[in-house]
């Protein structure tokens, strides 16, 4: 078993020490192999290494960016993807229901829990396991403080939402899906591989994480008082985003977006470049490892 943990993370020190994620892992039978990442790109070069090594399976002690930077280097693979989380997102951990910072759990299923496929989304060639998004909350990820978001987690985004709203303007987009298109000004399009897109977030009662398909959830220019109802209703209160009426939610493959002006691009909570964007989704491309079906 390879471990890469990331020593930057939002919780190491602050809640966790490196040693005691060893400890755990040690108690729950693996004899781990374990690499610190000092800057940017570390997480993916070490993963190929384990690849290479003939390593069958990979605990990430990280947030959702360490967990994006190995996912391009082992998607399509055979390798095992488990994850420690100790972030501030932790999109991917939520949706194995396991709680940052509660070490002897998450290591337990690091070691002994089942690995099933699970989808990855695509775009502009480079996968995501959890959201991606154009426009608003690129916007929001690309303003944020790092270091507010180390002094609060989640609420850093919360905040950081509100005063994007009241401050950004919607965007001229065109999109064009396989069957549908839409195209005229709106705040952006939210793209998600999971149940959750972040928090209490739900961006369809329809999705899985292993139909071959994305949940794409466009946020129509009806002024920023109900883009305001429709962060609270999602994000707080944990409405479905299909049930809002401020949103279309299309459950798609394919996804090109254009835009006459450039406009940012996220994918899990990094901001990696500007429109054109096309996303796909990439079926069975990831083994994740989680809990045994009808174990929670």
């Amino acid at each position: 078993m390879f471990v890469i943990i990331n020593p930057t993370a939002r919780l190491v020190e602050r809640a966790v020490r490196i040693g005691d994620v060893v400890q755990h892992l040690l108690e729950a039978g693996a004899s781990p192999r374990v690499a610190l990442t000092r800057q940017k790109g570390d997480a993916g070069r070490l993963a190929q290494e384990a690849a290479e090594a003939g390593h069958k399976r990979i605990v990430v002690a990280g947030g959702d960016g360490t967990v994006n930077e190995v996912i391009q280097a082992i998607a399509g693979t055979s390798l095992e993807l488990a994850v420690i989380p100790l972030g501030t997102g932790n999109i991917l951990a939520r949706h194995l229901h396991l709680r940052p910072g509660e070490l002897p759990e998450a290591c337990r299923l690091a070691v002994a829990g089942e690995a099933r496929r699970i989808d990855l989304g695509v775009i502009n060639g480079r996968y995501f396991v959890g959201m991606a998004g154009a426009g608003l909350d690129a916007e929001i990820v690309d303003q944020i403080s790092s270091p507010w978001k180390e002094m609060v987690g989640w609420l850093a985004f919360a905040g950081q939402t509100v005063q994007a709203i009241l401050t950004e303007e919607p965007k001229l987009l065109k999109l064009t899906f396989e069957r549908d298109s839409f195209a005229g000004l709106m705040w952006g399009v939210l793209i998600s591989n999971l149940p959750e897109y972040a928090h209490r977030m739900a961006l369809s009662r329809n999705a899985r994480a292993d139909d071959g398909l994305l949940e794409f959830v466009i946020l129509h220019d009806k002024g920023s008082g109900e883009l305001l109802n429709f962060g609270l209703d999602t994000f707080v209160w944990g409405a479905p985003a299909d049930q809002h009426h401020a949103a279309t939610v299309v459950q798609a493959r394919h996804l090109l977006i254009e835009s006459d002006d450039a406009v940012k691009w996220q994918a899990d909570g990094e901001i990696m470049g500007h429109t054109p964007i096309e996303c796909t989704v990439a079926p069975g491309a990831l083994w994740l490892v989680g809990r045994p079906p009808g174990h929670h």
